[in-house]
């Protein structure tokens, strides 16, 4: 599976993982301030973006962490920074795991997690509605793109206000295709063995950074206060006044924490 990425600028590497539903657009405001300093690579996962869409049925958590492993090792990216948003989160904390089941976990120097997808939860709206049966196609065909991604973003922004027309465009589902890979994703979420992720968490000791917007209606800050209890070398930074996607709804503060957290790791 050949991903699609970008990259930019030189140094240490910085691997940028989009949550659900969105793409690299979602580093817009992170990638041109650490390419300074950093080589950054964000890339669109299978499904997602302008990545590969088939029409096949792998598009659960281990086969998109699978696909990640798989880029990882092909870009030979070694001693590396992952950052995460939401379902990215939780695959980082699964490529932490993979690495350290492999006896190479040194070779992740920081994690950093933002409103990271990371316990067994009841799904959002916008996504619960594509995991049912006939309904979920029935919809998709009925709601216009432009507004079924409008909904979607009044769930995961605090302030809809800065939600401007190219969010919604670079965001709206644009073919069938498209809407496939959405749909299987979101059925396919907890497939697998979820429960051992999760059991694993307490097992990562690479050092983390939590960053979460308090106004997050996806996942609840409550789970940013249990996630930072289970990493052992974990802390949390709580931005207020924010919702579901620090990374572009708060983008100042977000970068502002990210840095003080590299230099408190040496990286």
């Amino acid at each position: 599976m050949k991903l699609y990425y970008e990259e930019e600028g030189k140094g240490k590497t910085i691997l940028f993982i989009h949550g659900f539903g969105v793409n690299t657009f979602t580093w817009r405001h992170l990638i041109p301030e650490f390419s300074k300093n950093y080589r950054c690579i964000a890339l669109d996962l299978k499904g997602f973006g302008k990545s590969p869409k088939p029409y096949d049925n792998k598009y659960s958590f281990f086969d998109h962490l699978e696909n990640v492993m798989e880029f990882i090792e092909e870009k030979g990216i070694k001693d590396f920074v992952i950052v995460g948003n939401s379902y990215g989160g939780g695959l980082a904390m699964g490529i932490a795991l993979e690495f350290k089941k492999r006896g190479f976990a040194n070779t992740i120097k920081g994690l950093v997690l933002i409103d990271t997808m990371a316990y067994i939860q009841e799904l959002p709206p916008f996504m619960k509605i594509l995991t049912l049966p006939i309904i979920s196609e029935i919809l998709s065909l009925i709601i216009p793109p432009e507004v079924a991604t409008k909904n979607a973003l009044k769930e995961v922004w605090h302030d809809y206000s800065k939600v401007s027309e190219d969010f919604i465009e670079a965001y709206k589902v644009k073919s069938l295709r498209d809407r496939y890979c959405s749909i299987k994703t979101a059925r396919q979420l907890l497939k697998g063995d979820i429960e051992g992720f999760v059991n694993g968490i307490k097992e990562i000791e690479t050092n983390s950074l939590i960053i979460w917007g308090d106004k997050d209606r996806i996942i609840p800050i409550k789970t940013a206060y249990k996630l930072e209890k289970d990493l052992k070398n974990s802390r949390l930074e709580v931005i207020e006044n924010c919702g579901h996607v620090p990374q572009e709804e708060c983008p100042e503060k977000t970068i502002e924490i990210m840095k003080n957290f590299f230099i408190e790791i040496e990286f």
